[in-house]
């Protein structure tokens, strides 16, 4: 069964952008979204460091390793949506099954392949990584490059967040919800603005009742987002807003410090409170030098990318191939063992060359391609 596809959502959000695809590679959009647009000519032109998002955010500094962190949330967020389940007799509302956040294994810690299983017709992010080339003529490619440019526009905010006068503001003492906003709406349209706000954060009093996130949280929708700015260290979590009709702008209700919700509501009595949680959350996360962090995550991608080119090397098969949903759990656990007597394990033989030759790498992938045929043929 296949889950949410979250790469096609942002297609949706590019598609509602409406951008014109410049006549030849010199006359695309210089900022924002369509910047990202393919050109008629075959020219193919590369995305991967263009960081023109918006110039209302030029004010804003970068936050630390925003390249990475931004294509591990994009692909957590991937991975986590391609789990999700519709309930009998509902096929709107999509929720979490038995795959979470934090066992996705893009951000921290190893993939639950038992709760997370592969399913490679939704992931179509697996394989691209923070050193990757992107491409405008690839839309996979560009929906990346369009769920990062979000991801970025998120941490900024995020990063620059106080209480001040009873009020949830950024560094340029702009109301947070309506910060983000603004900064959506100026890289992409108020149609995209709108429909992210909406969607995202705003569980009730939106701008228009026609925006209606299909995923679930635990409590409201805003929650979905916490545990993966929670687990790439971000001071902000999440926000939860509400939409003013009047001013025709976005207020934050409250902020999420943390994966337990939006718990710091404006009518808490003691507004120290809410000083001190986002302080000592700040000081948390200042422990860490910056290069430290950025190291870590970038040692993470390392190890996931070795991972998933071990076995395709090793295989000749394909990740998706070896972990598709097709295959049981009993045959995924036989073959494995099959794969680690075979390929991994050191007997004294591979003790005294190390390394296999490519007739033996070949004919170890033709057992086990025969093997899994065979395995599907039966499971049929």
């Amino acid at each position: 069964m296949s889950g949410f596809k979250f790469e096609q959502y942002i297609q949706e959000l590019w598609d509602r952008a409406r951008c014109q695809e410049p006549d030849n590679r010199d006359k695309h959009e210089e900022w924002g979204i369509c910047r990202l647009a393919g050109t008629r000519a075959r020219n193919r032109r590369p995305i991967t460091n263009d960081q023109k998002i918006c110039k209302e955010m030029n004010n804003y500094q970068p936050t630390w390793g925003e390249r990475v962190r931004s294509i591990m949330l994009c692909k957590a967020l991937e991975v986590w949506m391609s789990q999700l389940r519709q309930e009998p007799g509902n096929k709107v509302v999509w929720h979490e099954h038995k795959c979470k956040p934090e066992e996705t294994g893009c951000i921290q810690g190893l993939r639950d392949q038992i709760k997370c299983p592969m399913h490679p017709e939704e992931e179509k992010w697996s394989q691209l990584y923070s050193w990757s080339e992107l491409f405008s003529q690839n839309p996979y490619e560009r929906n990346l490059r369009i769920c990062m440019d979000i991801m970025t526009i998120l941490l900024r905010v995020f990063s620059r967040a106080a209480y001040k006068k009873e009020s949830w503001l950024d560094g340029e003492h702009k109301d947070l919800c309506q910060q983000i906003y603004k900064f959506l709406k100026n890289w992409a349209g108020d149609r995209v603005a709108q429909k992210i706000m909406d969607e995202w954060f705003t569980p009730s009093m939106k701008s228009s009742p026609n925006n209606k996130f299909p995923v679930r949280g635990t409590t409201t929708v805003d929650t979905i987002w916490a545990p993966f700015f929670w687990q790439i260290q971000s001071l902000i979590t999440s926000v939860q807003c509400r939409w003013e009709q009047e001013q025709q702008e976005y207020r934050t209700v409250c902020p999420h410090l943390d994966t337990q919700g939006c718990d710091l509501t404006e009518e808490e009595e003691d507004e120290t409170k809410k000083e001190k949680k986002l302080q000592d959350r700040r000081e948390q996360l200042n422990r860490t030098p910056e290069k430290n962090k950025i190291k870590n995550l970038e040692q993470k991608e390392r190890e996931q990318a070795k991972m998933i080119r071990g076995i395709r090397e090793e295989t000749g098969l394909s990740i998706g191939k070896i972990f598709g949903g097709l295959i049981p759990l009993t045959v995924l656990l036989g073959t494995s063992v099959y794969v680690y007597r075979r390929v991994f394990r050191k007997t004294p033989q591979t003790e005294r060359s190390q390394r296999m030759n490519s007739a033996q790498r070949a004919k170890i992938a033709a057992e086990l391609q025969q093997k899994l045929r065979t395995i599907k043929y039966q499971s049929l």
